[in-house]
Order: C-alpha cells, then structure tokens, then sequence
C-alpha cells in the first residue's frame, strides 16, 4: 500500500506539472494583456504594471515564477485588483464551492442509487419507466437550464423556497435549489448504472439462494445485491465528480454563489493570470486526491481487488 500511494503521489505531482504547464501555454497564447480594457492605459501606468507583476520578462522567466507559486502556495494579489489576495479569495470560496458540491453529491448518491433500486426491483413496470423517465430529463436538461427552471418554478411562482447569496451553513436553505440543479446530471447517471448493475446482479445465483433460505427482500437488497452492485458507481465517481466541478462553474454564476466557480468565470474574461493558476491549481489537486480515494476504497467494497496487482488470488 504505502509503494503504490507513493507511485500515485508522484504521479499526481507530475499531473499537477503538466497541467500548469498547459494553462500558462494556453494563457500566453491569447493575444492581449490582463490591463486591456475599454479605457487604454497611459504606457507608463501599464509599463509598471508589466513590471510589477513579472510580465515583461522572458516567457521561460515568467513560466518560472508561477511554478515557484504553485510550489509555494503564494499566489499573491489579483491582477485585476491589487487589494485582493487570491490565497484569502481562495480560503473563503473554496469552502462554499465544497459545500455545494458535497451536498450536490450526496442528492446525487442518495436518490440516484434509491431510483436505480426502485427501477430493477421494478423491470418493464411502472416504477422502471419513472426511473427512466427522471434519468433522461437529468442527462437532457443542462444544469443552466435547470438551475433557472427552479428559480422560476420554486421562487417566483410558489415562492416555497428563498433565492440569495449562499454563502456557507449560516444560510443553507439558499444552497436547496443551487443543490438540486448540480446533481441532475450526476443523479441520472447514477441512477442508470445502478439500474443495469442490479439488473445483472439480482439474477445471480447466490441471490436466488439467498431468496431460497427465506432472507428478507430488504436483507437481500442491502447486504448482498446493492453491495456487489455498487462498484461500478464509485468506478464513475470520478467522471462525476469531474461534471459536478465543471457544472459548479455555471450553477454558482447564476445562483449569485461566491464561490470558486465564479472567481475562476470571471478570472478567465478579465484574463486574471495569477487566479486563473490558483483556480487550475485548486480545482486539479481536488480531483487528483477524490481519484486517489476513490481507488483506494475499491478494496473495502471488493476485498479480492488487490490496488498493486489487481484481483488477488483466491
């Protein structure tokens, strides 16, 4: 174990590298300057801002300086506001984004997983085709569709629920619908994987055993067939993790959600070069470390899959 969490440790920083890397090519490839804007700047102002920020130096000199701060985690002030620093920006919208996504997850786990049961339990039925139903609207709809089909419904016609800035725990009931938009898409993926995985394992043999011994229908759903049944859906978490990540960026810019998301929407219009690193940097190490848990929780769900040499014998 401790061998293979090194190999993908080293792994991860050499993933890390290459997407920094990527980001400043791409960044440097785009005509123009972060200081371009609708009123041109006296030279002089934007010689000192070039100068202040490194950005008159060689590109090698320039690709150097942003290694040192991801390396150092000091990403310094914001190039289109000095007074902001981006490790405070960071340290207060991260924690909002992760909320959101957390709780856009667990939505996505929990009813995605009880639609996916509900679905095989009721093959070809009424409850199949509901299933089936939701499953497709949540892979159809895009999440900026969705997010405002709530507000319209939810907020301005029967005003159930309250629409504001969600800014953390202090406020949660603004995270509902914010919630709900992000874990649409993964829901319905969720919810269609475990509809085919429980379809093949409930025809296994040891289940009609099972049934055979007189174990409850709930006993025999929980410890034997949801059990085997669930590792293809943490094999997907990544992808989902990914598209919650991705749709976070959309979500929170139309909920008014000061998270990540947005600073990163906004960084990448104003061509913000140093939050844009942050935000890669961020965003990069939080799916690197839930790929890495991910694989690691293969063996407790499945004890014969060995991480260092795949299954293991017997």
């Amino acid at each position: 174990m401790a061998k293979y969490l090194m190999k993908r440790i080293l792994y991860a920083i050499f993933t890390l590298w290459i997407v920094v890397t990527i980001t400043f090519v791409m960044m440097m490839g785009v005509p123009g300057n972060p200081f371009a804007g609708e009123k041109a700047l006296p030279q002089a102002v934007l010689d000192n801002l070039m100068a202040f920020y490194k950005l008159d130096q060689p590109l090698i000199m320039q690709y150097f300086n942003y290694l040192l701060r991801v390396v150092t985690l000091d990403f310094g002030p914001s190039m289109r506001s000095q007074s902001t620093d981006i490790n405070t920006y960071i340290a207060n919208g991260l924690p909002v984004s992760m909320q959101l996504g957390l709780q856009a997850l667990l939505v996505a786990l929990v009813l995605g997983v009880l639609l996916g049961v509900i679905a095989s339990l009721n093959h070809n039925k009424v409850g199949d085709y509901l299933a089936t139903v939701i499953a497709i609207v949540g892979v159809s709809v895009p999440s900026f569709v969705m997010g405002r089909f709530l507000i319209i419904v939810f907020v301005t016609n029967f005003k159930v629920l309250s629409f504001g800035a969600f800014h953390g725990f202090e406020n949660w009931s603004y995270s509902i619908l914010p919630s709900i938009a992000l874990a649409a898409l993964p829901l319905a993926t969720i919810a269609r994987l475990t509809r085919s995985s429980m379809l093949e394992v409930i025809n296994q043999e040891y289940i009609k055993t099972a049934r055979a011994k007189g174990l409850k229908q709930s006993a025999i759903i929980i410890k034997h067939a949801l059990r085997n049944a669930i590792l293809p859906i943490v094999s997907a978490l990544g992808t989902i993790t990914t598209n919650l990540v991705t749709g976070s960026f959309v979500v929170e810019r139309i909920f008014g959600i000061p998270g990540l998301g947005e600073a990163f929407i906004k960084s990448v219009e104003s061509r913000d070069y140093a939050m844009i690193i942050a935000s890669t940097v961020v965003y990069s190490f939080i799916l690197i470390v839930i790929t890495l848990v991910i694989d690691i929780s293969y063996t407790f769900i499945d004890p014969r899959i060995n991480l260092v040499g795949g299954a293991k014998n017997g």
